[in-house]
C-alpha cells in the first residue's frame, strides 16, 4: 500500500483528507507540525507529503526546503494545500521544491490530479524538483 504523509494542524481538515486517500488505497500517516513531519518523512519516506504551509512552528516553505536539503527525504514528492493562493506564494512554493500546489478548497478530483502530477514529475534538480503543477478552485 502507498503511504501519504499528510502535515496539516487541522485535526479535521488532516482527517477528511486521510478519508479521501483511504478510498485510493494510500495508507495515510499524519503530522500536526512542522518538525513531526520532517521526523515521520525520514521515518516513513511516504511516497507522497500533502503540505500545509501556515503551521504552528515552521511554515510548510521551510519544511519543502529542508526536505530537499535531506539526502533520505529529497526525492518525496511535495503537495502543497494551501488557503494562500497569491501568485507570489506560488511561486515560492515551487522555488523551495513543491511539486504541486493546490489551493483551498478544492475537490477529490484536484487533489489525485495533483498527487498524480506530482508522482509523476521527472526531478530536475534538488531544489526544484519538477517543473510543478498548479491547480486553483
Amino acid at each position: 500500500m502507498e503511504t501519504a504523509l499528510i502535515v496539516e494542524d487541522h485535526p479535521e481538515q488532516a482527517e477528511l483528507v486521510a478519508r479521501i486517500l483511504r478510498l485510493r488505497d494510500y495508507e495515510p500517516i499524519l503530522a500536526e507540525d512542522g518538525e513531526t513531519g520532517l521526523r515521520l518523512a525520514r521515518q516513513h519516506l511516504p511516497d507522497v507529503m500533502l503540505l500545509d504551509l501556515m503551521l504552528p512552528d515552521i511554515n510548510g516553505f521551510d519544511v519543502c526546503r529542508r526536505l530537499r536539503t535531506d539526502r533520505a527525504t529529497m526525492m518525496i514528492p511535495v503537495v502543497m494545500l494551501t488557503a494562500l493562493n497569491d501568485v507570489q506564494h506560488q511561486v515560492h512554493g515551487f522555488r523551495v521544491g513543491a511539486n504541486a500546489y493546490v489551493t483551498k478548497p478544492y475537490g477529490v478530483d484536484d487533489l489525485f490530479e495533483a498527487i498524480t502530477a506530482a508522482r509523476d514529475c521527472v526531478p530536475v534538480s534538488r531544489s526544484a524538483p519538477c517543473g510543478g503543477k498548479f491547480m486553483s478552485s
